[in-house]
């Protein structure tokens, strides 16, 4: 079975090694970058998904979020990291209670 893109690839290295099983990722710059050898495929693919899990932090491909939970869950981390002056952590109040009332988001919220 296939795996998405960004999973990263496990490869069986030729010769008689005695961890012949590597895994490998892609980096930024387009290189490849060996991660961590075993000595079976099993081993390998539990590693696979654990560093993914632990290194990719992205939702399952068969989860849906609507542009309203993305712009809910960025708002405050982004409103945090730009208060710089007192000036700004008024503007960005105003600016959360604004959008809070705002008529075109779900009830829910």
């Amino acid at each position: 079975m296939r795996k998405p893109n960004g999973f990263g690839s496990i490869k069986k290295l030729s010769g008689n090694r005695r961890r012949p099983y590597v895994y490998v990722i892609s980096r930024q710059d387009g290189k490849r970058e060996a991660v961590a050898y075993f000595t079976n495929q099993t081993e390998a693919e539990i590693f696979q998904i654990e560093y993914v899990k632990e290194h990719h932090h992205r939702s399952l491909p068969g989860h849906k979020i609507t542009f309203a939970e993305l712009f809910y869950r960025w708002l405050p981390v982004h409103f945090r990291s730009s208060c710089k002056s007192n000036r700004m952590r008024k503007s960005n109040r105003f600016c959360i209670v604004y959008v809070q009332q705002s008529p075109w988001l779900p009830a829910d919220k």
